[in-house]
């Protein structure tokens, strides 16, 4: 077990304090501001709409447990499909819904990207279907674990979602622009760093699957991922600020459109722009990351420029399958919206009595709707958080992959030989 834990260590070191400590400070004093400012309103749980709620949660599972199974058994398949079907709903959604130039640039972009990774990434399918429905077992047969980072990520995501949708029927123009930063930094900091953090864990259930010779993982999954804790919010903390600013400018080009010249005008378009890919290459430089430093207990920075490293020298095993993946839970996120949407309007339009004009009636169907799709995209990063996790695994330490399933390490070195 020593020779194994060597790179799973159990005396993990607490990295990157700094920015655990100011996400406490910031998140208690912010969040207890909220809560007296939202005491002011009349918004409270009761004023969810819990028939709403139990279809989206009846209907959310259903898309979660099929996404599963599918990976679990029908993994290669599923990946095939998704793939083929990629480019019909992008022509679709163009074709049926209402577009701009940019949103119909974007949409053909996606099309040219999606033709040359299929062209580049599609006789690695097999091999990539073979290691995800393995780690997808890995996970079901630790259900309990993976169950218990799932509830608790999601009931502190969902709280805080509530706690800033109770005071956004009380913001006007009135208020001071930093008020509103400060209410969405808090909620996208708290988004962002449990997203990170189940990210981590599930890493960490993978790893410590090998290390523990598939027994039990729990108590090492969550030392593991507490002692992420300060890396896990300086990555919070950076994509939380980006979202904010890039929010706010966003709002400044929506509503003082009279007010300002051309300049300004495309000025704020650009900088919208510039920070959403800002925010794209964040996220996706977070989801190598995470699990990076599951396998590591490194810092943020480190983790970021090491794991960059690592994806350019495993060949092209843990892009291809990360690239693949991200096609086929974008099919699942589709039918997951498709559904949501369609009985959010099928009970809303069975009840007369709401009133779309009703601040609060509007916010506490905000709040489900945002609720079930944060556990919906929370659980769904289960999938690539565990690939990574047994592809990081493997690239340091492929003597401990094959002691405990060499059928599996077998598939792994197939990745080197193609290459």
């Amino acid at each position: 077990m020593d020779n194994k834990s060597n790179l799973i260590s159990k005396r993990r070191t607490f990295k990157d304090g700094w920015a655990f400590i100011l996400y406490l400070m910031y998140t208690i004093g912010c969040s207890g501001c909220l809560v007296m400012f939202g005491m002011e309103t009349d918004a409270s749980l009761t004023n969810v709409n819990y028939k709403l709620l139990a279809v989206l949660s009846i209907s959310t599972l259903a898309v979660i447990i099929l996404s599963f199974l599918l990976f679990a058994f029908l993994c290669e398949f599923t990946i095939k499909f998704s793939a083929i079907l990629f480019p019909v709903i992008q022509i679709a959604m163009l074709c049926f819904f209402p577009t701009n130039v940019v949103v119909i640039v974007l949409g053909v972009l996606s099309i040219l990207s999606w033709a040359s990774f299929v062209y580049l990434y599609w006789s690695q399918i097999p091999i990539i279907a073979k290691v995800l429905t393995y780690t997808t077992r890995i996970c079901l047969s630790h259900l309990f674990t993976c169950v218990f980072g799932i509830v608790i990520c999601n009931a502190i995501q969902i709280f805080q979602v509530f706690l800033a949708f109770l005071v956004l029927p009380k913001l006007d123009d009135k208020n001071s622009i930093f008020m509103l930063a400060a209410v969405f930094l808090n909620l996208f900091w708290t988004l962002a760093n449990f997203s990170c953090f189940f990210k981590v864990y599930i890493s960490s259930v993978v790893a410590f699957h090998f290390v523990n010779s598939g027994s039990g993982v729990f108590g090492d999954t969550m030392y593991n991922t507490l002692c992420a804790l300060g890396s896990i919010s300086f990555a919070g903390l950076v994509i939380a600020s980006v979202q904010t600013v890039r929010l706010l400018v966003d709002r400044a080009r929506r509503e003082d459109r009279e007010e300002q010249n051309l300049f300004t005008k495309i000025m704020l378009c650009i900088l919208v722009i510039f920070l959403t890919l800002l925010q794209d290459i964040i996220e996706f430089a977070n989801e190598f990351s995470m699990p990076y430093i599951a396998i590591h207990g490194c810092g943020y920075k480190e983790s970021v420029r090491e794991s960059f490293k690592l994806i350019t020298r495993i060949n092209t095993i843990a892009l291809s399958g990360v690239t693949l993946l991200n096609i086929a839970l974008s099919q699942f996120s589709i039918l997951m919206m498709t559904i949501t949407f369609g009985l959010s309007y099928y009970t809303i339009g069975a009840n007369l009595k709401f009133d779309f004009q009703d601040k609060l009636f509007l916010n506490s169907l905000i709040n489900t709707i945002i609720g079930v799709l944060v556990v919906y995209f929370t659980t769904m990063s289960t999938f690539i958080s565990s690939y990574l996790g047994l592809i990081y695994l493997n690239a340091e330490r492929p003597n401990l992959v094959s002691e405990v399933d060499p059928r599996i390490s077998d598939t792994l070195k197939k990745t080197t030989a193609s290459n």
